[in-house]
């Protein structure tokens, strides 16, 4: 097995071009949590992976449905999960990053009793299933005598999604609303210690595969002896190759995996960018050092590997995508990429137009 049988075994599990889901909730429950940093290119980060025929809208109602949450469950950063499993992710994974950065906290000046305080304004604030803006949620604890300047409403906001009281609900036009989390998903499995790790090492290899078990650790934020616990855990479905020294995991695809040039346009933070320590398979450090491409970019997918970046903009008539080679591009991969480009335009239901910017070759 090669680095390039590793992007394409990846590309298949992440379901870019192995089968794909009926809905939202079963992508997010397949993966266990999805990358969300970034409102609008996350829902296209799910939309994705379902089958032709869904809409920007389709993710959108499965958040005002309550069957996906986008919290705060590992690593401080957004993600969506699952709503009956956002409880127990969080408890394993993200209270330890409040844990970390209690010290910084508490310099700044955002105490403890602060901390508590706040959190009986926000469970008076928003009972009873009620959603309000960040804007909203500040004034009340201003109210409440908890100031919210110099960045305290945002680490009181993150501090208590990360701890299990509140998480992000719908959108009000553009604003993010919150929530209390235990209204708005009543019922949660509870899982713990052991059998927690072992459930989230089967769905991070699962989705992820051909993985490491340093990358697993990192998407987690789970300790290196968790990690290798969680990985032990996995049943004879799971094999392990060793590539270049290092030992892959991952469910065996029955069937052929697709080897032609097929083409993704990812959002920023796509999982299949974003959810490795080393991200090898998809860059080369070549490429990392001359271009700066990271998983912080629209990046344009060709066989496995970030072949460009691309950008929308949305017009009166419809939309331009605007791609951006990272290297010459042949006749057969233009025809892949336009091809995603139809794709991305079908899902959000707007007449498109290509823009290819030159590739100019770096120096």
């Amino acid at each position: 097995m090669t680095l390039s049988d590793i992007a394409r075994l990846r590309l298949y599990t992440q379901r870019l071009t192995g089968p794909k889901f009926g809905s939202a909730e079963e992508v997010v429950r397949y993966f266990g949590a999805i990358q969300a940093q970034e409102y609008q290119p996350s829902l296209w980060a799910v939309g994705q992976r379902l089958a032709d025929g869904a809409s920007e809208n389709t993710v959108v109602q499965a958040i005002m449905d309550h069957k996906i949450v986008r919290t705060w469950p590992m690593r401080g950063t957004i993600h969506y999960v699952p709503a009956e499993d956002a409880k127990w992710m969080l408890e394993l994974t993200a209270h330890r990053v409040n844990t970390k950065f209690m010290g910084f906290l508490h310099k700044i000046g955002l105490t403890q009793q602060y901390l508590d305080s706040a959190r009986k304004v926000l469970e008076h604030t928003l009972a009873g299933n009620k959603p309000l803006t960040r804007k909203e949620l500040y004034a009340a604890l201003e109210v409440g005598g908890i100031p919210t300047g110099n960045s305290f409403g945002l680490h009181i906001l993150g501090y208590w999604s990360q701890e299990g009281l509140i998480c992000p609900g719908p959108h009000e036009g553009k604003q993010q609303t919150f929530v209390l989390l235990d209204e708005w998903v009543p019922q949660s499995r509870r899982l713990k210690g052991d059998e927690a790790i072992a459930e989230m090492a089967k769905r991070y290899f699962a989705s992820h595969g051909p993985a490491t078990v340093q990358d697993f650790a990192w998407w987690t934020g789970l300790s290196a002896a968790e990690a290798k616990q969680g990985a032990a855990s996995l049943d004879k479905n799971f094999v392990r190759k060793t590539v270049d020294g290092k030992e892959y995991l991952f469910i065996p695809v029955a069937g052929n995996v697709p080897d032609k040039p097929a083409a993704h346009l990812l959002p920023c933070f796509d999982e299949y960018t974003v959810a490795y320590k080393d991200r090898s398979a998809a860059v080369s450090a070549e490429d990392l050092r001359a271009f700066g491409y990271g998983v912080n970019l629209n990046n344009i997918i060709i066989d496995g590997r970030i072949a460009g970046s691309w950008k929308r903009t949305i017009k009166k008539d419809g939309a331009i995508v605007q791609l951006t080679p990272l290297r010459e591009w042949s006749s057969g991969d233009r025809s892949a990429v336009s091809a995603a480009c139809e794709r991305y335009a079908a899902y959000i239901g707007l007449p498109h137009t290509t823009k290819e910017l030159p590739y100019i070759a770096h120096q």
